[in-house]
């Protein structure tokens, strides 16, 4: 039997050609101009990155109204089937109006992979490599897709790429225990992030909020909580709010004033 010895098997810094044809140009890898920023990308935001002063603050950079461009994705549907709570953010206290902890679980906005004729709303803006690591620190209930094919918004550019951000699995199953399993938890939807998310779409125009509306909500109150943070460097997109966090007094049960909303919104 043969020893093998590594030094006389493989020629180390040498590589080998397979099937090299020089006498032809070669051909180009199709996902070259998006490999590592060479073309342009986008993320498609659909809740609370429609608004460009929560995308300037989540960024830490100037993002302009008109950086925030009105887009559609086709086969995905908006949902409020995302939870957070202290287990998956540790480093946030969530209070309730009277000053007492809430030790629920906060429902927020996700995606649901629809029919081909299911579209949703909404806004993508420009990212750079950069930009991009800063959302995937934030989106910890979500992991990054390519939604390319699937987006369409006025002077898309051919060599684009565009992400959207969709809810992990962990993150739907802790809203759905809270909410049906056999131990709930309170769940609430908060107030701040329902207002910035129709402010983004507000600046967009009257026809983009309408469709942003006409989304039901779940029959979850609407509550004015407030998250405060530890020394950490990771923080939501509804709590970096344009001016000083809202300080309600009361909890909010009663139907939000957009159209077609359903149940305490």
């Amino acid at each position: 039997m043969t020893e093998y010895l590594a030094s006389d098997s493989l020629l180390f810094g040498h590589y080998q050609e397979i099937g090299v044809n020089y006498e032809e140009a070669p051909r180009e890898w199709s996902g070259w101009i998006n490999f590592d920023g060479n073309g342009t990308m986008y993320v498609f935001g659909y809740g609370s990155l429609t608004k460009p002063g929560s995308v300037a603050a989540e960024l830490n950079r100037a993002v302009n109204r008109d950086e925030m461009i009105p887009a559609e994705l086709r086969g995905w549907r908006r949902a409020w089937n995302v939870g957070s709570d202290k287990y998956s953010h540790p480093e946030r206290t969530i209070y309730k109006p009277d000053g007492s902890v809430f030790d629920g679980v906060v429902a927020v906005l996700g995606l649901v992979q629809g029919a081909a004729n299911a579209h949703c709303n909404g806004a993508v803006f420009s990212v750079s490599s950069e930009d991009l690591a800063k959302l995937d620190a934030r989106e910890r209930n979500y992991r990054r897709i390519d939604v390319t094919q699937a987006v369409t918004f006025r002077g898309k550019p051919d060599d684009c790429v565009v992400f959207v951000y969709v809810p992990r699995v962990e993150a739907m199953e802790r809203l759905e225990r809270a909410l049906r399993g056999p131990n709930r938890r309170p769940t609430a939807i908060r107030k701040a992030y329902v207002d910035q998310t129709r402010a983004g779409f507000s600046l967009m125009g009257e026809r983009e909020l309408r469709q942003f509306d006409a989304d039901p909500i779940p029959n979850i109150d609407i509550h004015d909580l407030r998250f405060e943070y530890k020394a950490s460097g990771i923080r939501d997109v509804d709590d970096r709010t344009d001016g000083p966090e809202p300080q309600a007094a009361v909890a909010v049960t009663a139907p939000h004033p957009g159209p077609g909303r359903n149940g305490a919104t």
